[in-house]
């Protein structure tokens, strides 16, 4: 059970807004709230960086960080540990002290301690997960967060890699969720035949809480990125408990995910397998190098701790130092997705 404390805080802190540049399909235009966040790679991870004000903060009477909290997203966590994990047949790994669980006093000037705990789960045998991560963030009232990011095994062939990130700034007053089957090939064909058959009845019958990502980091159509991520700005704490709409979402995301990847055709040819793991790497590296969140680990955490970290657990493909073959250099035929 991840054991990381969050704090739970009054607002104290400043909002600044972000204006959506990234549409999707299935969704209308929604009204911006006072929010911060960006896509960034952190598994999906939208991270925001929200101003915030030590006299404001002390006139409060808090300071963030306190390890007595009992964390916002534990919830989350309980759920993906004894529900998820126990249904994909996964084991956990034995991590490294220093990666399990890293402490850090006054990361920030409003800020008393940092935590980030991590965990890995591996595959027993020929399931369909080759592996799964959950990372958990508390920086008090500046930002909680929680990430899980699933690889499918490589003999399932070009199958999406599963993300969900919450976020939470400024005591809760600034929250984000995102969720996404992250494609292995770029262009429509692939998302129209790989995601949108599971995912499509979903997003429309959740469309109402359904909003626009900023496209700021990555641009207008990032290459890891599905027009059938679900990614939503939530207007109070409450939208992110649990029996809410969006853990309904997050829950319908995961379990139409393992059924698709159980009617997936397995074990496929020695190509297609090949062409799996070379486009997992290049999900990994993609994603090392151009992670938002990395920045705020540096400042945090350290930064030779965070290149490590990043290697060694949220991005460990990105060891290879290139992604061997380029995307759509092949028919879709070739790799598995009907037309």
């Amino acid at each position: 059970m991840i054991s990381a404390p969050f704090a739970a805080r009054p607002p104290c802190a400043s909002r600044t807004a972000v204006s959506p540049k990234w549409r999707a399909p299935h969704r209308k235009r929604f009204g911006m709230v006072s929010q911060v966040g960006v896509i960034t790679g952190f598994g999906i991870t939208f991270w925001g960086s929200a101003r915030f004000s030590q006299k404001r903060a002390k006139k409060c009477g808090q300071r963030a960080g306190l390890a007595n909290s009992r964390g916002f997203f534990v919830e989350w966590a309980k759920w993906f540990e004894e529900d998820i994990v126990e249904k994909m047949d996964l084991h956990e790994e034995l991590l490294a002290p220093t990666f399990a669980q890293r402490t850090t006093a006054n990361p920030f000037a409003t800020v008393e301690e940092a935590s980030i705990t991590s965990r890995v789960w591996i595959a027993k045998g020929g399931g369909p997960i080759r592996r799964a991560r959950s990372v958990i963030v508390n920086a008090g009232i500046k930002v909680q967060a929680y990430n899980v990011v699933v690889y499918p095994s490589y003999d399932r062939g070009l199958q999406p890699v599963l993300g969900i990130d919450l976020l939470s700034f400024s005591s809760h007053k600034q929250l984000l969720f995102g969720v996404d089957w992250a494609p292995m090939l770029p262009g429509d064909k692939y998302a129209e035949a790989k995601i949108a058959p599971f995912l499509s009845s979903l997003l429309d019958e959740f469309d109402h809480l359904r909003m626009t990502p900023s496209g700021k980091v990555y641009g207008e159509n990032p290459e890891f990125f599905s027009p059938y991520m679900f990614f939503s700005r939530p207007r109070d704490k409450e939208a992110l408990q649990p029996g809410s709409e969006l853990w309904t979402v997050s829950s319908q995301y995961f379990d139409r995910y393992l059924r698709m990847l159980d009617l997936a055709e397995s074990p496929v040819d020695a190509e297609l397998l090949r062409k799996a793991k070379e486009r997992q790497v290049a999900y990994d590296i993609w994603h090392a190098e151009r992670d938002p969140a990395l920045v705020l680990f540096r400042k945090m955490f350290g930064k030779e701790w965070t290149e490590d970290f990043s290697r060694s657990i949220l991005f460990p493909g990105s060891v290879q130092t290139e992604p061997q073959g380029q995307p759509g250099t092949e028919t879709l035929e070739a790799t598995g997705v009907e037309t």
